[in-house]
């Protein structure tokens, strides 16, 4: 929706005196006003002016968007696809000057469009510059932003129908997933839409693939590499279809051409959990660059859902005694992709916690991260909890110190909340079975009530595993 004007800003839109909009009101096809504000005034939208001084006032065209000017229908002639700082430029000479459609392979950012255009319109020697927003307006479709060279700081949203009246022909246009700069390149007016794999805009199965090549067939890490390149590409082949059903129910669909469909992609199959656990586990436990990239996607993708560990945290050995005696444990190890997991922070020295085999690095300031387990190796059962600088802590009856396992979730006391909550469902899994996995969301539960009254109302401390059998038998 365009800014709202009142007669000052109009005034200064189309750069004439306010006694003068007072006459251009006089005129009975001046726009009507759009509503009043708060205070009783009239107001006008932008393009409803700019729209009228384009198609009315001859006198005062030259304010008004190129865009939103009258043409005789003449057909635009096509210049091609250029590549422009990473951009992909569709460009024609129309009668009103040139005219260029700029697409982002991976689309734009909220925000980002007005910064390209304003970027790229002395690059592109366009007359009018436009971009498509990544959102949908409610009937129109796909939203789009523009900018003229001859009037650089004002931006205004055309619709499709505007665009199809200044080149005389239909707009192309590319769904999500299928913004590809080497197939975009091929498009010509008059051709049928082209059948493309999608392509997820920021994840290249690339890696992925070349993993799964390089293993042998039916291995687990093999089937672990391709059951998530199956998923990225589904998820971009639905994104590429949602973009299509909405741009079929759109109000100047009339106005645009489909310039590429999504290849049919097969739903993932199912696939053992363990087998994706066994086939992540190994490569991690690779040190070459594809395993790497391979691990990055993952973390990218889920958080390495199927990973061993979760996210690291910072463990300070200093505030806490069991901090210190899981460091005190630590091996040093060769590093491998995992280090990927702790992300751009800085490796000094790299090791393995032998009690879960997972590692933990040591940062040229000192800092600790350790990363915590999705579910506890341990042989025994839960004997104690230990809540001590925000982290809990799980002893096992054979004296086994672990951090409670994690996945993505996070681990509180003290408070009415997700994480207390959560906490609660964990520790009641734990009792009955000390290797059950992470728990994924409060959702879970619900907890016993006392045992969730009890991790609600504490300030942290140790709870023997009696304390917390009575706390959970406590209605």
């Amino acid at each position: 929706m365009s800014d709202q004007l009142g007669t000052s800003d109009i005034a200064r839109l189309l750069e004439v005196s306010r006694p003068r909009v007072w006459q251009l009101r006089k005129d009975p096809g001046f726009p009507q006003p759009a509503a009043r504000d708060k205070q009783g005034r009239e107001y006008w939208y932008e393009d409803q002016i700019l729209r009228w001084v384009a198609t009315t006032r001859r006198s005062l065209a030259d304010k008004a968007p190129l865009l939103f000017r009258p043409t005789s229908g003449t057909t635009a002639y096509y210049l091609g696809t250029f590549m422009v700082d990473g951009f992909v430029t569709l460009t024609w000479d129309s009668e009103l000057g040139r005219i260029a459609f700029v697409y982002s392979p991976s689309g734009f950012e909220a925000g980002e469009i007005t910064h390209v255009l304003d970027h790229l319109l002395q690059k592109t020697g366009a007359d009018t510059l436009i971009g498509m927003d990544s959102r949908f307006h409610d009937a129109w479709g796909p939203e789009l932003a523009a900018v003229d060279a001859a009037h650089p700081r004002r931006h205004y949203t055309p619709r499709w129908t505007d665009l199809q009246q200044t080149l005389g022909m239909r707009v192309p246009y590319w769904p999500s997933g299928l913004t590809i700069p080497q197939e975009m390149t091929k498009w010509q007016p008059g051709t049928s839409p082209a059948v493309l794999p999608p392509r997820h805009p920021d994840l290249d199965t690339g890696p992925l693939l070349q993993m799964v090549s390089s293993c042998e067939d039916g291995s687990t890490l093999a089937t672990a590499a391709l059951h998530l390149a199956r998923e990225i590409d589904a998820q971009a082949a639905s994104g590429a279809r949602s973009d299509i059903d909405l741009l079929e129910k759109a109000h100047d669909r009339d106005a645009i051409t489909l310039a590429a469909k999504p290849l049919e992609v097969p739903e993932t199959p199912d696939v053992d959990e363990w087998k994706l656990r066994d086939g992540w586990a190994q490569i991690l436990n690779r040190t070459d660059d594809l395993a790497k990239a391979c691990i990055a996607l993952a973390l990218q993708w889920d958080g390495g859902h199927y990973f061993p560990f979760a996210t690291p945290t910072l463990l300070d050995p200093k505030k806490s005694p069991e901090a210190a005696e899981l460091v005190a444990r630590l091996r040093h190890a060769t590093p491998t992709a995992a280090v990927e997991a702790f992300g751009h922070r800085e490796v000094d020295t790299y090791w393995s916690d032998p009690a879960t085999d997972l590692p933990v690095i040591i940062t040229p300031n000192g800092e600790v991260w350790a990363t915590v387990p999705q579910r506890l190796p341990a042989l025994a059962p839960l004997s104690q909890i230990i809540l001590r600088d925000r982290h809990v802590w799980i002893r096992t009856s054979d004296g086994m110190l672990y951090l409670a396992p994690q996945d993505g979730t996070g681990l509180t006391w003290g408070y009415r909340g997700g994480g207390p909550t959560t906490l609660a469902i964990l520790l009641s899994h734990l009792l009955d079975d000390i290797n059950a996995p992470a728990v994924r969301s409060h959702r879970e539960g619900p907890p016993p009530a006392g045992l969730l009254k009890l991790i609600q109302g504490t300030e942290g401390g140790i709870f023997t595993r009696d304390q917390l059998q009575a706390a959970c038998d406590d209605i």
